[in-house]
């Protein structure tokens, strides 16, 4: 028995760190995500990325009238300032939601809005391929 709880108090141990590093990898991710979408509302440029590399994020700025961005390191996008203003409200409201309740917590028309509408909608949006 006590064989047992010994083995149990060490997982327990082993765990948290695990638990920690993800917590920490998490709350990367969400404000890279903040950031992203807070400086779509402008068009600011920025290069963010994480310790993976498909949440890479990379705001150019603006070109021909549009604001050019390429998101998760595959998807190249061209969008209209009213539409980066929409996709920065929306974006900021589902990454603060999760920050704030550790799960998103907006509405399934918002998480549409952000891949229907923009990132997978060919006028705006292109995947690349082999990146």
């Amino acid at each position: 028995m006590n064989k047992k709880i010994l083995l149990t108090i060490i997982a327990v141990l082993v765990s948290v760190p695990t638990y920690a590093a993800r917590d920490k990898a998490l709350e990367e991710h969400v404000n890279n995500e903040l950031t992203f979408y807070k400086n779509i509302r402008n068009c600011t440029p920025i290069e963010s990325s994480e310790e993976n590399s498909n949440s890479a994020r990379k705001i150019f700025g603006e070109e021909n009238g549009t604001c050019h961005f390429l998101y998760r390191n595959n998807i190249d996008c061209h969008i209209p300032s009213d539409v980066a203003q929409k996709f920065s409200e929306v974006g900021i409201r589902v990454y603060t939601d999760y920050s704030d309740y550790g799960m998103i917590t907006s509405t399934t028309s918002d998480i549409k809005y952000i891949d229907n509408d923009v990132l997978y909608n060919s006028r705006y949006c292109r995947v690349l391929r082999n990146r």
